[in-house]
């Protein structure tokens, strides 16, 4: 698995090969690796080094390496299993070669990874997915850190053939992941042709968002008439493969009697078509159609005009999400970033949920929309966070031409408090004196790593005159213009 900074975990390319020069006998690997890793030569557990029976070389052209083991005049003792390993900050793999003098070498492929391994939140599990080629079919064995891991109870690991001869898709599911389960990952295959390693990193910090594209309506909808029929077409992309549902009005509609129904698709694009047979007046109104996935919902609306019996364009396409919502964490993990960018003519209106529960502007949610080009971007921001603040947040974005749902799962760690310093006084009250009918300001020093609070919010609270009970008010005076009690006459 490559690093973030780049480079290429080491992998053999090619099976081992064995050529004779003479009385020499060399092995030969082909290695993809950037950076060069650490190679080693052994055999029966022994290391091999560089000396008069023994010629250790390394020929580079950019990532690709050609290494190779001579040994000079080859004995029967010679014989036996050799490997070379290769290993860099990246990963590591190992390739094996048994040499039987006198004997046919074996045919095999060593294991080798075909795609970077990868990450991903599939409804609420975490799915690992490693698809290598090897050939005989290899041992497949998982490790977190450096204990072994086998199928039970949250875990599920399954080897299924892959999309080519000779090749695997390796998966190991974890059912509701939660923090405890970041770690580091390890997928070790290997067979009597060689051994190769990938490594996976996760951090429940931050749970990977599902791949994929979310629905999107790509244009407004057309509508046709041909003859006394009436056809509306859309055109909406959405990976994985969206479900569609008409509605008239409210009601949910169907194939049958005048009206059908039909999807048609070209990869992740699906071509929709609702046909209304002898169209009437009868058929005037609102027609609306809904596309949904794991990733989100989007709609497209069109009005069909009663009296003209003419279908009535609507005048701006529906609000299209671009790209997947982008989660930032902040300051510390204390303030949390949901950003969802949506293509629309016209600034939409736009909703949050969190667990299905509205929330608005204020306290610790900061909600905002700025305009970026074409498109706008919805920011979320949630301060103070907390436990309670994990599940799923979903975004509705409507315009008059339709609307777009994004949702958002956070499955966040709240950052521990750390006890500070108690409010201590530093400097006490002091006295202070003033003119009757005019209020005085006290001032007083409190030190503390924590913020304070201090008692009396009021307006007649922080008044020197409210707070005092030496004062006689008489019947008539006018109130203090600091907190509207009585002004005082003179002090007892």
């Amino acid at each position: 698995m490559s690093a973030r900074g780049g480079g290429t975990r080491p992998q053999f390319t090619t099976k081992p090969s064995i050529k004779q020069r003479g009385k020499s006998i060399v092995f030969e690997c082909n290695l993809l690796a950037d950076p060069l890793p650490d190679i080693t030569w052994s055999k029966a557990g022994q290391t091999i080094e560089n000396s008069d029976r023994y010629a250790i070389t390394c020929q580079s052209s950019g990532q690709n390496h050609l290494l190779s083991l001579e040994i000079k005049g080859v004995t029967a003792n010679d014989g036996g299993e050799y490997k070379v390993f290769a290993k860099s900050p990246l990963g590591d793999t190992t390739a094996t070669i048994n040499l039987n003098i006198g004997a046919a070498k074996k045919s095999g492929k060593p294991p080798k990874f075909l795609e970077k391994p990868s990450i991903a939140q599939v409804g609420d599990n975490i799915e690992m997915k490693c698809v290598i080629e090897a050939q005989p079919m290899p041992r497949i064995t998982w490790f977190r850190g450096d204990s072994q891991i086998s199928t039970g109870g949250k875990i599920t690991i399954s080897c299924d053939p892959g999309p080519q001869p000779d090749s695997y898709v390796l998966l190991l599911v974890i059912r509701s992941p939660g923090p405890d389960d970041s770690g580091s990952y390890r997928c070790n295959v290997v067979n009597e042709a060689g051994e190769s390693n990938a490594s996976l990193t996760l951090n429940m910090s931050q749970a990977p968002q599902p791949s994929g594209t979310p629905p999107n309506f790509i244009e407004k909808p057309r509508i046709e008439r041909e003859g006394d029929n009436i056809r509306i077409t859309c055109i909406c992309k959405g990976d994985p493969a969206p479900t569609f549902t008409w509605y008239r009005g409210e009601s949910v509609m169907t194939s049958g009697g005048r009206y059908s129904i039909s999807s048609t698709n070209s990869g992740i694009e699906y071509t929709l078509v609702l046909l209304i047979s002898n169209f009437t007046a009868e058929d005037g109104g609102q027609y609306r159609i809904v596309a949904k996935s794991g990733l989100g919902e989007a709609n497209a609306t069109v009005s069909i005009n009663t009296q003209m019996q003419q279908p009535e364009q609507q005048q701006e396409p529906p609000p299209q999400l671009v790209g997947k919502p982008q989660i930032k964490v902040q300051n510390n993990g204390r303030v949390v970033v949901i950003e969802i960018r949506v293509k629309s003519l016209n600034r939409p209106d736009v909703k949050w949920t969190h667990e299905g529960v509205a929330i608005g502007n204020g306290g610790r949610y900061f909600m905002d929309m700025t305009r970026d080009g074409d498109s706008y971007v919805v920011v979320l921001e949630i301060d103070e966070l907390n436990n309670s603040d994990n599940g799923m947040y979903n975004c509705v974005i409507r315009t008059a031409g339709g609307e777009a749902n994004a949702s958002v799962t956070l499955n966040l760690k709240a950052p521990q408090t750390k006890p500070g310093e108690a409010p201590k006084v530093v400097t006490p009250l002091s006295a202070a004196t003033g003119q009757v009918s005019e209020c005085v300001e006290f001032r007083a020093q409190i030190s503390g790593s924590e913020p304070s609070a201090l008692n009396g919010e009021s307006p007649a609270a922080r008044c020197p005159l409210a707070a005092t009970t030496s004062w006689c008010t008489p019947q008539g005076w006018p109130p203090c213009d600091c907190c509207g009690s009585p002004r005082p006459t003179r002090a007892r």
